[in-house]
C-alpha cells in the first residue's frame, strides 16, 4: 500500500465520520421503549431481577471472608500446638532425670559414653542417674 492510497482511504473514512456526526439518530418504537422503562421503574423492588454479576461478586466476597476465617482458625491451632510443645520441652529440659539424655542423646554421644538406651532407662527409673547428676553439680 502506497502513500496516495492510504491518503485516499483516510479521506474516505473522514467523510463517513462527518456524515455520521451530522445525521441524527432515529429511534424506532419510542412509545414501546418508554413503556418498558416505566414498567421497570414502577416494578416493586422484590420483583426486580438481580444481575448475575452482582450475585457473583457477593459470592466471591463471602468466599474470601470464609477463607480468611479458616486461615485464622488454622493459625490458632498451629500456634496452640507449638506452644504446647514448647511447654513440654521446657518441662523436660528442667527435669534433672533427663539431663543426661538431653546432653548425650541430642549430640549423638550416647553410644560414645558406653551406655545403651535400656541401661539409661534403668538408671532413670531407679533414680540412680538423678543422684549422680545432683552429686556432680
Amino acid at each position: 500500500m502506497n502513500y496516495k492510497e492510504m491518503r485516499r482511504k483516510n479521506l474516505e473514512a473522514h467523510n463517513i465520520l462527518d456524515l455520521l456526526r451530522k445525521s441524527e439518530p432515529v429511534l424506532k418504537d419510542a412509545e414501546g421503549m418508554t413503556e418498558a422503562i416505566m414498567a421497570a421503574i414502577t416494578q416493586p423492588a422484590g420483583q426486580r431481577r438481580v444481575p448475575a454479576i452482582f450475585l457473583f461478586q457477593r459470592l466471591l466476597a463471602a468466599a474470601s471472608v470464609a477463607l480468611v476465617l479458616l486461615f485464622g482458625y488454622e493459625q490458632y491451632i498451629v500456634v496452640e500446638k507449638v506452644s504446647t510443645l514448647e511447654k513440654r520441652f521446657s518441662e523436660i529440659k528442667s527435669d534433672p532425670r533427663y539431663a543426661y539424655t538431653l546432653y548425650f542423646g541430642s549430640s549423638g554421644n550416647l553410644s560414645k559414653a558406653g551406655i545403651s538406651f535400656p541401661e539409661l532407662e534403668k538408671l532413670i527409673s531407679t533414680g540412680m542417674l538423678t543422684k549422680q547428676i545432683t552429686k556432680g553439680k
